[in-house]
């Protein structure tokens, strides 16, 4: 078979075969609707229309198609078969001439009637959705001709048929033998044809579940979208040039026919594969610069470019175990391009979804249609100069000394660690909205340097990075209308991003957004002026990896004493040391010590407070925790005491004699560890509940008996005593509140719980026998105690005095219980 001879049209292959979808192929895909499948689908449609409009290109070649031909030998059968019996009926007639006997003998072939083929089938192993999109336009455009042979072209067209599923099968035959009626009531100008199709009472609702029957359902809209408006004499045009004049063609492989194996599958599915989304953006960018004459690109040979210096980049920063970087460099365009996007338009004509797609990591929801693109204008002469000035700037190797520059002044040390100019190198979409911002100030300074080598050019891009880092990490952007207002910002600030800090100190500048930030960078150049000391020390504690670029509270701390550097100096070494260590896992001597000064706790919603974490999370993790503390007039005093008290904060702690809540969580961390978001509820001294999640819905208990449980554990002196603490799962009821529960040999014998409803609400424990053997002991015990009944006494707390008081009567009695077990043993 000559090359040639592997071309074929799709009429060709089903007048010459039954096509037969196999059980191993997937459902019919181009139908469905997400994004992605919209644009192919689309564009597929489209490409189909044109070339057979005679629109478009001359002739659409839709690449290989191939498989395996089941049925071939029996052509070479019937043949013979045919011979035999030819020969047979020869004989036959010689020997009746013999005998004056005239017999006339005419062989033809018996076709079965409900297909123009009976033994030749066509299994695809690849081409499976062209061959179906290619059989649902073939079936329309004769639909819509209701040529005088429709029957006999729709009778090759019933060769076609799916194995996948029944349903699908029978919707195939549904669409050939639909009846005239149907036929008629399909192509109304303002119905769904889709619609008009599951009105027919032949057609079954059981369908609509079959995946590529609803697929095939949005094609055939797709198609008469395209085509409803077409006059009779363009759809004859259209069929000719599907059948006669070969438009629409492609590789036809039969892999028996060329003796191959199954390697060649793979070598042929990997060269069919489909196009990345940045290989179809690529050759339609390509094609819009060509086209649009506002479009104008300056001095770069981008295409060239794009795939040698700039893929190479891209091949540099991949992350390990990757094998392909198409995905990251069409990220890297859409977030680039974006910045320019947002400057050249105004806030309302942006659209906050092509931002949120961009940022989206699920390759199904960051599809962007081309469609889109050209609907916002998001590719210009101005945004695309600046891509490609980007790509060419970052991948010169002369970057380096820049780059390290920052490394030396520990510039983004909670950026973790990465080079910046691997931000969005490697396809991390996952990049806050702060990191896009503050890659966005880089690039500003990068695009518009040719010396990376000057010493000043260097200091000035130290400084505007530090700059831009302490502005935009210490304002919220967490949405799209505030990254839209952080871009403007920043681009603003750019245009003096060579003497940033002789700009933002003079009197009358203004910063739009990043406003209270820059009050401290003011603040901070001021000191810078009081001499190398100051400037060093501010700088250090700006780089600390907790206080992230925001120590205006040093400065507060100084109070009438501004001048004083060594004080500067002592307050913010210590913290930066207390701040450096996993203050946590040191039983919270940070919150216990400063307990001891005074409440600093933050109040938060209803009466909740945390004691604070010290995670270094993001902008609003810091914002919730210490920097309650360090921005708050009265709870730095506190802080400010304590650090004014150079005594090690262990020794401040166990000196403690305080009387009220405060002396339990000081004496007890590990009740501030059960607080595991550091989150309590406080009402008052006698009520106190410890927050194991964030709130009541989740687990908790209360303070006074998770003491109790605390120092009954850790008494040495019970032998025949165990005792379990039992915190509430959801809010409390009468049956479900927190308790201790004593048990003997895994035999629960007491309950005791801190009850907020003894005697007219007052505060206390209750305890409970629960059982009946240890009733006497238990009434001797606890006779002193208030009774509900014989097995159910409490005692009231009237005030936080008296509490260790009541807790030590509660262990003394359970020791006398404990007791009459060590007596029994």
């Amino acid at each position: 078979m000559t090359e040639d001879n592997n071309i074929k049209t799709f009429w060709e292959v089903i007048q010459e075969n039954q096509i037969e979808i196999p059980v191993i192929q997937r459902d019919y895909a181009q139908g469905r609707q997400n994004d992605r499948v919209n644009q192919i689908r689309e564009d597929f449609v489209e490409a189909l229309t044109l070339v057979l409009l005679g629109q478009g290109e001359e002739i659409l070649h839709l690449d290989f198609i191939y498989g395996r031909i089941q049925g071939k030998d029996q052509e070479y059968i019937l043949a013979r078969n045919k011979e035999a019996v030819e020969n047979v009926l020869k004989a036959v007639q010689g020997y009746a001439g013999t005998l004056n006997m005239n017999i006339g003998v005419e062989i033809t072939h018996k076709e079965n009637e409900s297909s123009k083929l009976t033994y030749r089938k066509l299994i695809p192993l690849d081409g499976q959705q062209r061959l179906t999109t290619l059989f649902l336009l073939h079936w329309y455009i004769i639909q819509r001709l209701k040529q005088k042979d429709v029957g006999n072209q729709l009778a090759y067209l019933e060769g076609f048929k799916y194995k996948t599923r029944k349903s699908t099968a029978e919707f195939c035959n549904y669409l050939i033998h639909l009846n005239k009626e149907d036929v008629q009531n399909l192509f109304v100008v303002d119905k769904k044809i889709s619609l008009q199709i599951e009105k027919s009472t032949s057609f079954f609702r059981v369908w609509k579940h079959d995946p590529s029957v609803k697929g095939m359902l949005v094609m055939l809209d797709a198609i008469d979208n395209k085509l409803k408006y077409t006059s009779e004499e363009q759809l004859m045009l259209m069929w000719e040039n599907l059948t006669t004049n070969r438009k629409i063609t492609f590789d036809f492989l039969d892999l028996d026919e060329l003796d191959q194996t199954d390697e060649l599958y793979v070598k042929m599915n990997a060269r069919g594969k489909q196009l990345s989304d940045f290989e179809h953006f690529k050759a339609w960018l390509q094609e819009l610069i060509n086209k649009d004459d506002s479009i104008v690109i300056k001095n770069i040979n981008w295409e060239k470019d794009i795939d040698t210096t700039w893929l190479d980049l891209f091949w540099t920063h991949k992350a390990a175990k990757v094998f392909q970087v198409d995905d990251a460099i069409y990220n890297y365009i859409k977030s680039i391009n974006l910045y320019e996007y947002i400057i050249g338009k105004n806030e309302i004509e942006i659209s906050n979804n092509l931002i949120d797609k961009i940022r989206e990591t699920n390759k199904e929801k960051n599809f962007i249609t081309l469609k889109t693109y050209k609907e916002h204008q998001f590719f210009t002469s101005k945004s695309l100069d600046f891509l490609f000035n980007t790509l060419s700037k970052i991948s010169s190797n002369k970057l380096q000394k820049l780059i390290r520059s920052l490394d030396t002044i520990c510039c983004y040390p909670f950026i973790k660690g990465r080079n910046i100019n691997e931000f969005l190198l490697n396809n991390n979409q996952n990049l806050s909205l702060w990191d896009r911002t503050y890659y966005y100030a880089y690039i500003l300074f990068v695009n518009d340097v040719d010396d990376f080598e000057n010493e000043t050019i260097v200091k000035q891009f130290q400084t505007w990075m530090r700059i831009c880092r302490n502005l935009i990490y210490n304002t919220y952007i967490q949405n799209p209308e505030t990254f839209i207002k952080a871009v403007k910002s920043v681009h603003e600030l750019s245009n003096f991003k060579f003497s940033i800090e002789e700009k933002i100190i003079e009197a009358d500048f203004k910063v739009s957004f990043f406003e209270s930030q820059a009050k401290e960078e003011v603040r901070k150049l001021k000191y810078f002026k009081k001499g190398d000391n100051w400037k060093y020390k501010i700088l250090e504690y700006e780089n600390h990896n907790y206080f992230q670029g925001q120590i205006n509270f040093l400065f507060n701390m100084l109070e009438n004493d501004s001048d004083n550097f060594e004080l500067f100096k002592s307050y913010g070494d210590r913290l930066s040391d207390i701040f450096q260590l996993d203050i946590e896992k040191e039983n919270h001597l940070l919150q216990r010590s400063l307990l001891t000064q005074g409440n600093y706790t933050v109040g938060l919603s209803g009466q909740k407070r945390t004691f604070c974490k010290s995670d270094k999370g993001n902008l609003r993790a810091l914002n919730d925790n210490w920097r309650k503390v360090f921005n708050d007039e009265r709870r730095l005093k506190t802080l400010k005491t304590l650090l004014d008290d150079k005594r090690p904060f262990r020794d401040i702690v166990d000196s403690y004699s305080g009387l009220d809540w405060r002396k339990y969580f000081i004496k007890y961390p590990s009740a501030i560890t059960y607080c595991k978001n550091r989150f309590f509820d406080f009402d008052h001294n006698l009520d106190v509940r410890l927050l194991s999640g964030s709130t009541y819905n989740g687990k908790h208990t209360d303070l006074y008996l998770f003491v109790l449980f605390k120092k009954l554990e850790e008494h040495e002196e019970f032998e025949g005593l165990s005792f379990i603490h039992k915190d509430v799962n959801n809010y409390r009821t009468e049956s479900n509140f927190p308790s201790i529960e004593v048990l003997n040999d895994e035999r629960i014998i007491i309950t005791i719980n801190y009850s907020y409803n003894l005697l007219e609400n007052n505060k206390g424990f209750e305890i409970k026998l629960e059982d009946d053997s240890l009733l006497s002991e238990f009434s001797n015990t606890f006779s002193k105690y208030q009774s509900v009944n014989e097995k159910h006494i409490f005692q009231v707390v009237n005030d936080i005095s008296e509490m260790d008081t009541m807790q030590d009567s509660i262990i003394k009695n359970l020791l006398t219980i404990d007791s009459v077990f060590k007596n029994s043993i």
